[in-house]
């Protein structure tokens, strides 16, 4: 199997579900181990496994996993995250 057809680039925008503003520090993590963190902005821009699942940790909570070939639009997967005030 070739490795590099098989990986996907899956990048957004993650917000507060209320106030709409961008979070930045957002980690973004995927079942294979791999993260990173949500710009000022927050954009964020990973590489995954086509049969991986990714989620979404803000002050120490976590989201639902997403399936990387159940996400429609990989180039815009946005989300927006309760946040406790």
């Amino acid at each position: 199997m070739d490795v590099a057809h098989s990986q996907v680039s899956i990048s957004g925008t993650v917000s507060d579900y209320f106030s709409k503003k961008p979070l930045d520090a957002v980690t973004v993590q995927t079942t294979s181990g791999h993260y990173v963190i949500s710009d000022s902005l927050g954009r964020y821009f990973i590489n995954v496994q086509k049969d991986d699942s990714i989620w979404f940790s803000y002050l120490n909570k976590r989201t639902m996993k997403y399936s990387v070939d159940a996400i429609a639009r990989p180039q815009n997967f946005e989300i927006a995250l309760y946040v406790d005030v």
